[in-house]
């Protein structure tokens, strides 16, 4: 059972409204920050705990996280649960890689998606993993295959070659 919310001595429960952690729109949830208006950075992972971290123990890596309290502006918003769109999307991703894709990401402009199933490429992404040892960290129900490109081959940010007409 929790123990409540202690109030803050002026703002009370200090409501908070949220951003989506994913595409950074407007989120869902309103929070309840009360007297814990802060959030702590881990020193060794840089993992952010809006209220800071329970018993002073980051639950990414374990590392002891004390002091460095950032306080929260008053109508600044903080994540909270993603989006109705975030999360249509990594469904629909998920589906995809489930009927073959393979997850895409970009190590610069942190760009995302799939590759659809049906290209050569993706095909020859699966055909080299290992036997499929490869399962979702979440929920093990699927090959978790992915790429990582950089802005020399990314599908977003890489240089466009210019057709003349």
């Amino acid at each position: 059972m929790s123990k409540g919310i202690q109030l803050h001595p002026t703002k009370g429960v200090n409501p908070h409204l949220t951003i989506c952690p994913r595409c950074g729109k407007d989120g869902p949830d309103l929070v309840l920050m009360g007297i814990r208006d802060y959030y702590q950075t881990c020193p060794s992972c840089d993992t952010r705990s809006y209220g800071g971290f329970d018993r002073g123990t980051c639950p990414k890596c374990k590392a002891h996280v004390s002091g460095n309290k950032t306080p929260i502006g008053e109508h600044e918003r903080i994540p909270g649960s993603l989006c109705k769109e975030c999360e249509d999307v990594i469904k629909l991703h998920r589906e995809l890689v489930e009927a073959g894709g393979v997850y895409w990401k970009c190590n610069d402009c942190h760009g995302e998606g799939v590759i659809k199933g049906t290209s050569e490429f993706a095909q020859h992404i699966r055909a080299t993993v290992e036997n499929g040892k490869y399962k979702d960290p979440v929920n093990g129900k699927y090959p978790a295959i992915g790429v990582a490109f950089d802005k020399k081959s990314c599908p977003v940010c890489s240089p466009k070659e210019v057709v003349d007409g």
